[in-house]
């Protein structure tokens, strides 16, 4: 319905914009001819300058329809640009991105900032981290040698828990005595 009003919008605007002309056009020729003073000579240069005129009007036209043919084809044509980086699945700590022309996954630039305590995260070398996305960053920026890594080892690093990390305890006394009663239940139950 939009695209009829707007090929509606434009045919009256190039209608008026020929009337226009054409009206100004007759205004001039009739304020300067008297037509019993014409001759022969100026009556063909006449007619020629009609026949101009008609040409120009046709040229006109086409040009108009020409233009309005290009926005119905753009109406019912719309050119929809895809994204090639919305179907590549990159992984934790990258992001697609476009390289001449042709999507690639890269390190993530920058993580948010956390506040939030909860969103702490320790890893498997009992290392805190304020969040998955700076553990995920920093694997990245180690498999791929890039000038952020702070230690290669943290090529290998993974999120163990959320939370802060905690000091492993020592297992002493009783826990040390229990620990073979509790690995047992704990695999029959994995197990089950």
């Amino acid at each position: 319905m939009r695209s009829l009003w707007l090929l509606l919008g434009l045919g009256l605007l190039a209608l008026s914009h020929v009337q226009a002309s054409t009206d100004i056009a007759d205004e001039l020729l009739d304020e300067d001819l008297d037509l019993s003073d014409i001759d022969e000579n100026e009556e063909e240069f006449l007619r020629l300058l009609e026949e101009k005129n008609k040409i120009k009007d046709i040229e006109r036209e086409n040009e108009i329809a020409t233009k309005l043919a290009e926005v119905q084809h753009n109406l019912l044509n719309p050119v929809v640009e895809v994204d090639l980086c919305e179907t590549m699945s990159c992984g934790a700590g990258r992001i697609c991105q476009m390289h001449n022309e042709k999507p690639k996954c890269v390190c993530i630039p920058e993580c948010p900032e956390e506040v939030d305590t909860r969103r702490l995260v320790c890893t498997n070398t009992n290392e805190t981290w304020p969040s998955d996305c700076s553990v995920y960053q920093q694997r990245c920026w180690c498999d791929s040698g890039e000038p952020g890594c702070t230690n290669p080892d943290n090529a290998h690093m993974h999120i163990d828990y959320y939370g802060a990390c905690h000091e492993p305890r020592s297992c002493e006394g009783e826990d040390l005595k229990d620990f073979p009663r509790r690995m047992r239940d704990w695999l029959f139950n994995v197990m089950r």
